[in-house]
């Protein structure tokens, strides 16, 4: 089974995909990081999403992307969120080269300026608004637990659901 992990900007996503699957020894695949490498950023162009659609994904993979859940419908769908200076501290601890900023108060700024329009975006090309948490299985605030806490939850929660 795939398992998809959504969210907001540094909730954690790919921290805990990669963590994850390799908890469960399943295959990785970041959206994001695919897209960085591809085009520079990790923001899907409409009609760049093909090469997402184009990913042939065997079962056991984690994929980590905010759009990930609606390229795997079928897949078990995770959504991380957290607080905005949470979210800010984390993106300036990543050393992103798209993302880098030294202030806390312009990096949440930034990071609240690219959920609008990533929101808006996704909307208006997808018809889809990500942060509508009831198209998800699991939903985990991330701002005050640990990455393997969040591994643990995600990870007990999945094999309920395989029962």
């Amino acid at each position: 089974m795939v398992i998809t992990i959504s969210g907001t900007p540094g909730a954690g996503k790919t921290t805990v995909a990669k963590m994850l699957a390799n908890k469960l020894q399943y295959e990785y695949y970041g959206v994001g990081q695919k897209l960085r490498e591809r085009q520079g950023t990790p923001h899907v162009k409409k009609g760049d999403d093909n090469a997402i659609d184009n990913y042939s994904v065997i079962n056991e993979t984690v994929v980590d992307g905010r759009l990930a859940y609606h390229f795997f419908p079928d897949s078990f769908k995770v959504y991380l969120f957290c607080s905005d200076s949470i979210a800010a501290q984390r993106i300036m601890q990543d050393n992103r080269k798209t993302e880098q900023v030294s202030d806390k108060e312009l990096a949440i700024k930034k990071m609240k300026e690219r959920k609008e329009y990533d929101k808006k975006r996704y909307m208006e090309e997808y018809g889809l608004d990500y942060t509508n948490t009831t198209q998800y299985d699991l939903v985990i605030n991330t701002t005050k637990k640990s990455v393997d806490e969040i591994v643990t939850l995600i990870h007990k929660t999945f094999n309920k659901m395989l029962v």
